[in-house]
């Protein structure tokens, strides 16, 4: 269902990565938590405010909800928002340099990014179904990774796996 977590079909059935390399580069959102400070004394709604607060989560985790579950879906007692502009992460500073990097990278807080070939291939298939916004890769030494990525919002939570259409013999539950 929408509710289950992104790394539990990661990229439409692709294995979610067990270590940092070209598929999940090492790196933090280094100017997120700034972002989204200032955000939040000049332009973050009362309504919003309240919503954060009602939620008992951080505003970090709040919107990183968005990465890892669908818009809407019920989590924590609430429903999953869609983050403003204002709200997303705009830069990822990895911690070595990268001489590639995949097409699809995993980036922290449950967070997938694509290159812009992958981008097309996704509007492609499913035009405006997902979302995509700029995110630059910077390296140390004040190099960006060459070639654009964005970060990616899922649109729709697809479960291949339906156990009620399924031999119980194939499959064990916990």
């Amino acid at each position: 269902g929408p509710e289950q977590r992104m790394e539990d079909f990661l990229s439409w059935g692709m294995k979610p990565n067990s270590g940092f390399g070209d598929y999940f580069p090492n790196g933090s959102f280094a100017e997120w938590d700034e972002q989204l400070r200032q955000f939040s004394k000049d332009g973050l709604s009362d309504e919003r405010k309240q919503a954060i607060l009602q939620s008992m989560r951080s505003y970090k985790g709040w919107i990183s909800d968005a990465f890892n579950r669908g818009i809407g879906a019920p989590w924590g007692g609430s429903n999953v928002i869609c983050p403003l502009d204002e709200e997303l992460p705009k830069v990822f500073r990895t911690v070595k340099s990268y001489r590639t990097l995949a097409s699809l990278i995993q980036l922290n807080d449950g967070l997938v990014a694509v290159d812009e070939d992958l981008r097309a291939i996704i509007e492609d298939l499913e035009p405006g179904l997902h979302r995509f916004w700029p995110i630059r890769i910077q390296m140390p030494k004040g190099v960006t990774y060459p070639g654009a990525y964005f970060g990616m919002l899922v649109g729709r939570f697809l479960d291949s796996f339906m156990p009620k259409e399924s031999n119980p013999d194939a499959f064990r539950t916990g």
